[in-house]
């Protein structure tokens, strides 16, 4: 009986240790944590999503697919909106991540400007049709209450030391929006995704990240990255880098894998 009690003791303490160090949320809070980003998503335009706020925006979208070699492509567009300006600035990349060892990895990065619904590329260099097209989940997508509460929540996430949420939610199959999305970036193969993620972290709302899961396999996914943490002079100044201005900010390209 001695024993049975100091059994059940251990795990209770266990348990109070547990939720000490990672926190506790319901996934009632974690959903209304993560409204501010579910907001965002609002399938408008992409110059009024700029221009719904006073302050510099920086947004990056990427698409991550293995070929039929085992070769790792992954495309994308990172734009920087000046509000000076009223325009946006960044880059359009392709990474190619080779199977085989031995073999360099493949970096392009295109220089673009957005102004009043176009793309524009620096002189010498043409617009191919993938960048003209290009959309961003936010212009695509319409994250109402009304539609997220038909989704089942497959997992919830918090940690109070960042602090940071998230959310993962099963989509189904015949979800229109996702599919035609799908198509855009040329991953109609897979013809669905399976699920959803959600992410945030810090104590205010400055942006977050959604990763939109196309085939039950790692490294077939599209991602989108926001943050409002941000100002015309903070980070790589892409206007420069376009305009082939110099600047004292070195060129990269934000991680989003």
């Amino acid at each position: 009986m001695k024993k049975r009690r100091k059994v059940i003791i251990g795990l209770a303490l266990l348990i109070c240790i547990s939720v000490v160090v990672s926190g506790c949320k319901s996934k009632k809070n974690i959903v209304k944590e993560m409204t501010p980003l579910m907001y965002e998503y609002q399938k408008r335009p992409l110059m009024e999503y700029f221009s719904s706020g006073e302050s510099s925006i920086l947004i990056q979208n990427s698409a991550s697919n293995v070929l039929e070699n085992g070769d790792s492509l992954t495309k994308g567009m990172v734009l920087k909106y000046y509000p000076t300006e009223k325009k946006a600035y960044g880059e359009y990349f392709e990474w190619l991540f080779p199977k085989e060892d031995g073999k360099e990895d493949e970096e392009k990065n295109f220089p673009v400007m957005y102004e009043n619904g176009n793309y524009y590329m620096k002189e010498g260099i043409e617009l191919t049709e993938e960048i003209k097209n290009f959309k961003f989940m936010v212009e695509e997508f319409d994250f109402t209450q009304e539609y997220t509460k038909n989704l089942k929540i497959e997992k919830s996430g918090y940690n109070f030391e960042v602090p940071d949420y998230s959310l993962l939610y099963e989509l189904p199959k015949n979800d229109d929006m996702i599919k035609n999305y799908i198509k855009n970036k040329q991953l109609l193969k897979y013809d669905y995704a399976t699920d959803i993620g959600f992410s945030r972290n810090g104590n205010g709302y400055s942006g977050g990240r959604i990763k939109l899961n196309i085939h039950r396999n790692p490294n077939i996914y599209i991602s989108e990255s926001i943050s409002r943490d941000t100002s015309e002079t903070s980070g790589n100044d892409y206007r420069a880098l376009f305009l082939g201005e110099e600047t004292e900010n070195e060129q990269e390209t934000s991680d989003l894998q």
